[in-house]
């Protein structure tokens, strides 16, 4: 079973995904690592490559295509994109978008970057719109279009253990509702007289 959770950034995606993973006995895949790692080895900061990959598309497409080749079929995949990646290549997947205000999503980021917190906000609206239109651009998709998902979780209140158990109870409605699907008929062969 592949499920995904995407959202924003300090939307709570690898956290949430780590601990999941785990009661789940799931290997987690984070695209976010895997993209904080080609920078790294690019030589750039992660600002520095987010424009350049805004530059260059085929870095993202590139990422895609390693993460799906990686995923196989028990996985908890995290990443912004990684609902729509296993949408468009028809892969049978559970999908959760997670959310929370830019307020509070920029504190829990300069919490774990010991940054400032007005700072933050401010780098993360214009990260966010140009996340968008770095998106539109390279997929023709907008990454705010929820509607593949089956489940959207707001993170704002909850703690770690409550969005995990939310995320917990979501699969196990969506796992029923797959078993009750009727299988498709074949259509009976025709006589011919």
């Amino acid at each position: 079973m592949l499920i995904t959770i995407s959202g924003p950034s300090g939307s709570g995606k690898s956290t949430v995904a780590e601990k999941l993973g785990k009661r789940l006995r799931l290997p987690v895949l984070d695209t976010g690592k895997v993209f904080r790692t080609m920078a790294r080895r690019s030589g750039m900061d992660l600002v520095e490559f987010l424009s350049y990959t805004a530059a260059h598309p085929e870095v993202d497409r590139g990422l895609d295509r390693e993460i799906i080749r990686r995923a196989g079929q028990r996985h908890v995949i995290v990443g912004r994109l990684a609902g729509w990646m296993t949408k468009r290549k028809r892969l049978p997947a559970f999908r959760i978008w997670l959310d929370a205000s830019q307020k509070v999503r920029a504190g829990r980021i300069a919490g774990r970057e010991n940054g400032d917190a007005k700072s933050e906000l401010r780098r993360l609206a214009a990260r966010d719109s140009a996340d968008r239109r770095r998106y539109l651009r390279a997929y023709g998709l907008d990454v705010n279009d929820r509607s593949i998902y089956h489940a959207v979780i707001r993170t704002d209140r909850l703690t770690l253990k409550e969005v995990v158990d939310a995320t917990i109870k979501e699969f196990a409605v969506w796992q029923k509702k797959l078993k009750k699907k009727p299988a498709k008929r074949q259509p009976k062969p025709s006589r011919k007289r």
